[in-house]
Formats: C-alpha cells, structure tokens, sequence
C-alpha cells in the first residue's frame, strides 16, 4: 500500500488509514517529542516497503486478491485490537461512506500489488505518488474548494514529472502503471472522503470500517482464486502481514509523539526505502528520467507543504 506526503489539504497512505491526517491537533497525554515522532514514522515507512517487497515477490505466483487477503488479515487484527483496547465502539452515523472509503483503500491496495507484480517497486511506488494530484483535483470537484494560482502551477508541475515517470506513447511505457494510476486514484478517492468525514468521526472508526471492508471483500473474492501457498509462500506472507501491522502501530506511536504536520514531508522517504530494497533483492535500479520525475513530484509537495505550513503560521495571505 503506498504512500506520499503532501501539502495540508492531502495526507499519506498510513495517515489516511488512521484517519488522522488534516485533522485539528487535539490535546495529548504524550509528551511531544517531535524527532522520536519522525525516527518512528521513518521506521514505519521502511516496514511498510518491506510489506511491498514481500508482496511483489509473491505477486509472481498468487493472486493479487490472496496476497491482499493476507495484508488485511493483520490489518484487521490491529483494529480489532486496538478497538478493543481502547473501550470505544466504532460507530458511525454514515456507515455507507465509512465502507466506500474503505472500499476505495481496498482498491488502492490491490491496484498496487498488480502493479507491483508487472513493474520494478521504484516505479510503482513513484508512480502512485500521483495521488496528491488527484486529491486536489477531486478537492476542487467534489468538495468545491478553491486553490491559488501557485497550487495550479505545481499541480501542472506535479502533472510533468508524472508522465517522465509514466512516459506514454513511447517505448519505455510500462502499461502495468496504468494500475498504479489506478491505485492513486483509489487512494485519492479515499483521501477526500477522509476530509468530508474527518470532523464527525473518531481516527479510530475510520481506522475499523477501513480494515473491515478490504478484510470482508477480499474474503469474499478469496474462494474464487485461492491457490495453495507452499511454506516458503506462508512464512513470507506471515512476515508481509507483520511488517504491515508493525507499520501501522509505528505510525499510530509516531502521531502520539509528534503532530500530522510535522510527519508529512517524511512520507517521502518511503521512496528511498522502496529504491535500496528494490535494488538490494531485485536487482532493479530506477531509470534517470523516472527519478527526474519522481523528484519533482517531490519538490512539488513539499512546496506545497511548507507553503500551506507558512499560512497557517502567519496568516492566509502569506500564501
């Protein structure tokens, strides 16, 4: 499952899921300790690239649906738990919306894995770091928001540096990228109804209804493509399910040690991860030009982030 960071009006892959990106800071029983909250979040994108990693190695001989399956299965488990722990019911007045964004993180989720199963994990990841993009298309379609002319020319910057990575109509277009566009889009479907729901909701319900439905959808599609996974294809899938969960605790600890804003520009290290791993156990090295385009994709987001951060520090008309 990927993710970026970006400006304030969009959120990352493991902040989405949470629920706790773009949300006003509440008060907190921790400490804050802002560089233990990075450390951590850094750490959780790294266990998460080695989530990827497990998955594409096993995309070469199961379903995208049996690996998905696996992932949610601890993903589930940590909400279960961490409902539990926490005494709180996880109800909803829109119980609809809550499983469509959950439907669309599934989507996202699954989108992924086949990209990851047909194109080198650089790429993939690279290439879902489109979803800041279409968040803040979706933004200005369905949520009618506004943004300032600096937001469209890094928008149609963001937009450059996603065809260097893609490059259509030439020969070295992957079209296993259209699912990872597939996949941001997902992403980003979710990411919008994260924010028209964000309010009314606790990070935590969110956090259920999400792991639910990927759990619930792909056990109900699992008896159509099942194929006995060998023992090595088990103890790499164990280990995928744990990285995934012990991701998603990291990020839960992180937020508890350092606000959402101060962890976003971060989220971009999982590139890096994604990189060294890619290379390291698949011998494959990101091209030049797919670089160029993911640094500006990079470049742009952080703009954007440091940008809005500037506002929200001095006022709307530092923008």
């Amino acid at each position: 499952m990927t993710v970026p960071a970006w400006s304030r009006d969009t959120n990352t892959m493991a902040e989405t899921i949470l629920g706790v990106a773009d949300q006003p800071e509440r008060p907190r029983q921790t400490v804050q300790r802002p560089l233990r909250g990075v450390v951590l979040v850094v750490l959780a994108l790294m266990s998460f690239s080695c989530s990827d990693c497990c998955a594409k190695y096993l995309s070469a001989s199961l379903p995208s649906v049996e690996i998905a399956w696996l992932r949610y299965a601890a993903f589930t488990l940590l909400a279960i738990v961490a409902v539990v722990s926490s005494g709180q019911a996880p109800v909803t007045a829109r119980p609809f919306l809550a499983c469509f964004r959950g439907l669309a993180m599934f989507g996202s989720a699954i989108f992924f894995i086949m990209a990851l199963g047909r194109m080198p994990i650089a790429d993939a990841t690279a290439t879902s770091f489109s979803s800041p993009l279409i968040i803040t298309l979706l933004a200005i379609l369905v949520l009618g928001e506004k943004i300032p002319p600096w937001r469209w020319a890094m928008l149609g910057l963001g937009v450059i540096g996603m065809l260097l990575i893609v490059r259509p109509g030439t020969s070295a277009f992957n079209p296993a990228a259209i699912f990872a566009l597939l996949c941001a889009f997902s992403w980003a479907t979710g990411a919008v109804i994260t924010r028209k729901m964000h309010d009314a909701e606790l990070p935590l319900t969110l956090l259920f209804y999400t792991a639910i439905a990927g759990f619930t959808v792909s056990s109900v599609l699992l008896p159509f493509v099942w194929q006995s996974p060998t023992a090595a294809q088990w103890a790499i899938g164990t280990t995928m399910g744990g990285c995934t969960t012990l991701a998603h605790w990291l990020i839960i600890q992180a937020h508890r040690h350092a606000g959402a804003s101060v962890l976003a520009p971060f989220s971009y290290t999982q590139l890096l991860w994604s990189t060294l791993f890619g290379i390291a156990l698949f011998g494959t090295v990101p091209g030049t030009t797919t670089l160029l385009g993911a640094g500006i994709i990079i470049a742009t987001g952080l703009y954007g982030y440091f940008r809005e951060h500037r506002a929200d520090r001095y006022g709307r008309r530092a923008l």
